[in-house]
């Protein structure tokens, strides 16, 4: 199954109704960005909403071995609108570049997080963004920003993606 990019840009259009000023800029610039997505691209395993705080990481001890695995299980899974792994790679990006999930945290832990985060993140996008497929994770990684705007409850929760985004 393909992604619907009209689907793409009424996601966008639906946004750009709530008239956030602040963001027309970047809802254009998404605009912009979603004709370098081929039209062919193809629907993929998603899990919706890859953050940090919907994995488990436990540890197995491996009787084989006699070492301990380390296995992370995703939890929370959600249907999203475009099934493709660069909204999980764009999610990942959210919460470890950018600090999605450590926005609240106290300056020090935010702080430590930010180093641990930017660190996995390079790791991640070394191996999955490449400059084939660039500019498809570029406009997957600014709607995901942009799609948090129209659960924002006030003011002060459209600081992060504002601040992220510019």
């Amino acid at each position: 199954e393909l992604i619907n990019k009209k689907r793409l840009l009424n996601k966008i259009f639906s946004i750009k109704k709530l008239n956030y000023i602040d963001f027309l800029k970047h809802l254009n610039l998404a605009e912009k960005y979603l004709e370098e997505v081929p039209n062919n691209l193809e629907s993929t395993w998603c899990h919706g909403d890859l953050t940090l705080s919907n994995m488990i990481v436990a540890e197995d001890f491996n009787k084989d071995n006699n070492k301990i695995d380390h296995k992370i299980y995703l939890i929370d899974w959600l249907d999203n609108d475009f099934e493709t792994f660069y909204n999980d790679l764009a999610k990942l990006k959210q919460d470890l570049y950018h600090g999605w999930s450590s926005r609240n945290l106290h300056k020090s832990q935010k702080v430590s997080c930010s180093i641990y985060g930017k660190f996995i993140w390079n790791q991640i996008e070394d191996k999955f963004v490449n400059k084939d497929n660039y500019k498809i994770f570029r406009f997957f990684s600014i709607l995901c920003i942009l799609r948090i705007i129209p659960y924002a409850q006030d003011k002060n929760d459209l600081i992060w993606p504002k601040q992220t985004l510019d």
